[in-house]
């Protein structure tokens, strides 16, 4: 029964209580939910699964859109999905809302482009050595380049020369005319704190495909815990 359950006050005057995490079916009925859940608390960031309340689908919130597939209150510990059980990526994006310290100007860069990767860690069954948010807290373009080097064991020149490689092209880097063919160089308008977490979403949202892309990340977790 996905449904509100009524407590009752000393007072005898009913009150609805909202389930918590640990009581929903999905949650312990699918390993993967308690998977991305441990991912997501390596440091011990989350509040326990009995302490984070999950909202009904139905009726959806007043701010829901549409569009929307959940939502988070932070300050209440609280989370609606339109959909039970959610999608892995919904789940995982939520959660990551929840977790504190992180930097509120790209909160949602946080949620939106961490997911995909915190999901392949719990599918491999892997623990992260320190918690995935903090690849935004990287402030070196040097730390991303020396793991890059170190997982494709090639001396890639900079971070233009490594995406010319892989026929990638991120916002921060522009196409440039050359007799040697397909070139990019560093778009001067783009400062050093948008290149890092445009690289990092782009490592993010390519692990799923690419196997060095996911063990880079990897490799930057186990950076970050030195």
């Amino acid at each position: 029964n996905y449904g509100m359950i009524c407590v009752m006050r000393p007072t005898g005057v009913g009150v609805m209580r909202m389930p918590r995490l640990c009581e929903i079916n999905w949650f312990n009925e699918d390993e993967m939910y308690r998977r991305i859940y441990d991912v997501l608390n390596t440091e011990n960031v989350l509040s326990n699964p009995c302490e984070i309340i999950i909202l009904p689908p139905e009726p959806p919130p007043p701010e829901a859109k549409p569009s929307t597939m959940g939502l988070c209150w932070v300050a209440e510990g609280k989370i609606w999905f339109r959909l039970w059980p959610p999608p892995y990526t919904d789940f995982a994006h939520e959660l990551i809302h929840l977790i504190p310290n992180k930097d509120v100007e790209i909160e949602e860069m946080y949620a939106y482009n961490l997911s995909e990767f915190v999901v392949e860690l719990a599918r491999r069954g892997v623990k992260p050595p320190v918690n995935p948010v903090r690849l935004f807290s990287i402030n070196s373009v040097d730390l991303i380049l020396e793991s890059i080097r170190e997982v494709y064991n090639y001396p890639f020149k900079d971070l233009a020369d490594f995406f010319t490689w892989i026929g990638v092209v991120p916002p921060f880097l522009k196409p440039r005319a050359s007799t040697d063919g397909f070139v990019l160089e560093l778009d001067p308008s783009y400062d050093t704190q948008t290149i890092i977490l445009t690289t990092i979403s782009e490592f993010a949202a390519g692990c799923v495909y690419d196997e060095l892309q996911f063990m880079v990340l990897l490799r930057l977790l186990e950076k970050l815990k030195k």
